[in-house]
Order: structure tokens, then sequence, then C-alpha cells
């Protein structure tokens, strides 16, 4: 960790901080507060893509609790992330330059 660029590390940070704020504490205390940070790190997302008229979601059955998210859903969700992630470090690596000078 000590030999990678500074803005792979932000990026590697931004990413471990979210999947620990997302993850961790709805395994830890399971009530609605920790579930909706899950629920809305997904859907959130997908909301987005379906607005902009991607099919994310996958068949609704008459039994089924909530939409199915299909292949193409789960990769905006990757990508979205990805982006908002890599943004986010290129901001904070560009504060911490503009400090040092």
């Amino acid at each position: 960790f000590v030999l990678m660029k500074p803005y792979l590390k932000i990026v590697i940070s931004l990413v471990s901080i979210h999947l620990l704020v997302a993850i961790l504490p709805s395994l830890l205390i399971e009530n609605k507060t920790t579930a909706t940070i899950i629920y809305y790190s997904i859907f959130f997302v997908l909301q987005i893509a379906s607005d902009l008229g991607l099919a994310v979601f996958g068949v609704i059955t008459e039994d089924t609790f909530m939409a199915p998210i299909n292949l193409l859903g789960w990769s905006f969700i990757i990508l979205f992330w990805s982006v908002a992630h890599s943004l986010l470090g290129y901001i904070v690596l560009r504060m911490f330059r503009l400090n040092q000078r």
C-alpha cells in the first residue's frame, strides 16, 4: 500500500469506506436504518438508470418481493460507483496537491 500512487490509495480507501459503511453495520446490527444504506446504494443507482430508459430490472412475477436486478443493472451499479469513487478520489487528490503549493 505504501508504494501505490496517491490516487490509487485514495480510490481504494473510498471504496473500502463505502463497503464498510454499507455492509458492516447491517451485519452487526440488523435494523431498518442499516438496511436502508445498502438499499439506497443499489436502488438509487438503478432508479437513475431506469429514468434514463435502461432496462435494469428483470421480469417481475406475482410472487416476487422486489424486482430482480439483471446483468445490465449490476453492471450499471458497478460503473456508477466506480466513476463516483474515481471522481471523488481525483477531487481529493487535487485538493491535497493545491494545499501543498
